[in-house]
Order: structure tokens, then sequence, then C-alpha cells
């Protein structure tokens, strides 16, 4: 499963990517490490382009605090390797938190239907 208990794992922050790695690349780096169960790279939605960061799970915690402890360069470029801050389930698309209901709307219409009776 993808989204283990994240005691178990160990998922860092990559900063400084150069453009042409990959998920793939990113995972083949950083193997020597332990076993990567997961990768991505964020890619800007309107160039295609990565926007130089991304992400590395590890199967377990051992091997994200190994990969801690060196300094990465990939590329020719030095990487900057931290703990992912936010290690839960993924966040909601912007387009899931809009379709949500939190009741505004109805309170909203109640609030418009009452002034346009009080002023007739």
């Amino acid at each position: 499963c993808r989204f283990r208990t994240m005691s178990s794992q160990g998922r860092l922050f990559v900063a400084r990517l150069p453009w042409s790695v990959g998920k793939d690349a990113l995972k083949s780096y950083f193997n020597k490490f332990g076993e990567v169960v997961d990768t991505h790279v964020v890619m800007d939605r309107n160039t295609g382009r990565s926007k130089g960061f991304g992400f590395v799970t590890f199967a377990d915690k051992a091997a994200s605090e190994k990969a801690l402890t060196q300094s990465h360069q990939l590329e020719g470029r030095v990487l900057a390797v931290n703990p992912a801050k936010d290690e839960g389930m993924p966040r909601p698309s912007r387009r899931d938190m809009n379709t949500e209901s939190t009741g505004a709307s109805e309170q909203f219409s109640g609030f418009s239907n009452t002034n346009s009776t009080s002023q007739q």
C-alpha cells in the first residue's frame, strides 16, 4: 500500500533538483540508502517542467535517517535534503475543497431572501 503508517516510513523533502531529474532518476539515486517505495517530483502545470523539488519515501525510517547524514549531489548540483513536514495523507485538491459544503451558501441564501421580503 502506498500509504503505510508513517511511523514505519521515512519521507524526505528534496530541493534544488536539476530540471532534468524525474522520479525514476530520483529513485535510482536514493536507492543506495535503502528501499525507496515512492518518489514524486513536483511539476509546473503550465510548463510541464520540474519545479526543482520533490519527495522520496523510504520503506523504513532508518534509511531516511541514513540519507539525512550525507551530502547529496545529482547531475553536478548540490541538493538540499530535509525531513518532509507533512507526512499524512495527501491534501485534497483545490477542486475538492471548492465543492465541500460549508453551509455558508445556505446561510447567505436565507439572508438574501430575508432582505428582499423586508424591502417589499
